[in-house]
């Protein structure tokens, strides 16, 4: 009897780090309905038209190339797209951060220079670890 609980509870809790892990498994089969399917690409080929100049702009905001920009904008979509636990939850740059950013690194190195790109990507990164440790 204890064994079969045991085996219960373990089972269990493989399923919940399994949704945990990869949320994406919970509607992924929603798409084989063909409605379905057409208004997510209707509706992220909107949000791409909007997000690419918005965040070519946030860029310019920040001190950094325009290219720089599109990285912000499509690499974490496409990851919360996978990981994400939320539908709702927009994921992408914003203007706060941009110049929060160029405020930040605007007294360490000039703009546009090989140190402030090197700076701007090591605050990326620092602030990406620190979120993690939190548990973002």
């Amino acid at each position: 009897m204890l064994l079969k609980i045991e085996m219960t509870f373990l089972s269990n809790t493989a399923e919940i780090f399994k949704k945990r892990l990869m949320p994406f498994r919970s509607w992924f089969g929603e798409l084989k309905d063909l409605t379905v399917l057409k208004a997510d690409i209707i509706s992220g080929l909107t949000v791409a038209l909007v997000i690419v100049p918005q965040s070519m702009a946030y860029a310019q905001l920040a001190g950094l190339p325009a290219y720089y920009g599109l990285y912000a904008s499509f690499l974490p979509v496409i990851i919360a797209s996978i990981f994400g636990s939320s539908r709702q939850l927009a994921t992408g740059p914003v203007a706060v951060v941009s110049l929060l950013t160029a405020a930040a690194l605007e007294p360490i190195a000039a703009s546009n220079s090989e140190g402030y790109l090197a700076y701007a990507i090591m605050l990326a990164l620092l602030v990406g670890i620190f979120q993690l440790a939190l548990g973002f």
